[in-house]
């Protein structure tokens, strides 16, 4: 090997050298641009296809959120379905959310942000990382969140956008898992280890009767109840092939029936303070057409899973006498 032909190798390294270091070095400087308009979610934008999971982290809470059979899954609680408008906000943000300006260093203590700035960490379904973007609170005037990419966290900018991210991770559950208007409810029986009490009556005007031991009784004030059924969130969801139900002895059954021919199927089961609930849904003999196909797409939501309800709920359920 000829010197000529060392000395034209040495010189191409040097100048391959001094590209790669100005590529660096442009690389780093442009990480702190921002452009106005920019979408802050770029490259989730541009393979919004192809998202697999989102990784939210708050304080030292962690919520994961996958796809699953094109339905979004809540990791933490089983698998179970997250919340739709909290995941479409979340694409909304994705496809419009972009930088406004930088924010002036005097307005923003870094340090304050990023220790109470919310991290979404958006991922291919092949695991490769999109985004990562901290989102912090509104700025003074109350338009715009302060954020950045988790890449350069001292160089904050205003961006635009709507974000919510609520403290408890049951939130990203599909709210509420029971919703019974008090108007609707037509009939409601009530058995356990005792003898059965049915509640009905024939038009939503009216008042409930009783039926309890044979013997009827009228005008009977079911508030409490039919307030408690008109919505009923969960706490926690467990698949029920993890769910073992043998430390709750005490258990209560309701089946609700609506005017317009929808079945509920409510087990209630109780130790301590905890109140589980597993869900059924059928229908009478002639149920209406918009009956039937809420059984055919919700029914899904409830097969297969147990529920912590609130313990307010609970107590109101379990020991409502007449």
């Amino acid at each position: 090997m000829n010197a000529k032909f060392l000395k034209s190798a040495a010189v191409l390294t040097l100048i391959s050298l001094c590209f790669a270091v100005s590529a660096l070095y442009y690389s780093s400087k442009h990480a702190y641009k921002r452009s106005s308009g920019e979408l802050v979610f770029a490259q989730t934008y541009s393979q919004i296809n192809d998202i697999g999971s989102i990784l939210i982290h708050k304080g030292a809470n962690t919520l994961s959120l996958v796809l699953e059979d094109n339905l979004w899954r809540v990791k933490n609680e089983d698998y179970y379905y997250a919340n739709y408008p909290l995941i479409n906000q979340l694409f909304n943000n994705f496809i419009s959310s972009k930088y406004y300006r930088p924010v002036n260093e005097e307005q923003v203590q870094t340090s304050d942000f990023i220790k109470n700035a919310v991290k979404i960490d958006v991922l291919t379904k092949d695991n490769r990382l999109l985004n990562s973007i901290l989102v912090g609170n509104k700025e003074d005037r109350g338009v715009y969140y302060i954020g950045t990419d988790a890449s350069t966290p001292e160089k904050l900018f205003l961006i635009t956008g709507s974000y919510h991210f609520p403290e408890n991770i049951y939130s990203w559950l599909q709210q509420p898992i029971l919703q019974l208007s008090p108007t609707q409810i037509k009939k409601i029986e009530i058995t356990n280890a005792e003898k059965p009490i049915i509640l009905k009556r024939d038009n939503e005007n009216q008042p409930f009767s009783i039926t309890l031991e044979n013997k009827t009784a009228k005008n009977i004030n079911a508030e409490l109840l039919l307030q408690s059924l008109n919505y009923v969130s969960a706490e926690k969801v467990i698949a029920a092939q993890n769910f073992d139900d043998t430390p709750y002895s005490l258990q209560k059954a309701y089946k609700i029936t609506t005017f317009d021919g929808l079945i509920v199927n409510l087990r209630l089961l109780h130790s301590d303070n905890d109140y589980w609930a597993e869900i059924k849904l059928s229908a009478t003999n002639l149920p209406t057409s918009e009956i039937s196909d809420y059984i055919e797409n919700n029914t899904f939501l409830y097969d297969g899973w147990y529920f912590k309800i609130p313990a307010e709920t609970g107590k109101v359920l379990f020991n409502y006498m007449i």
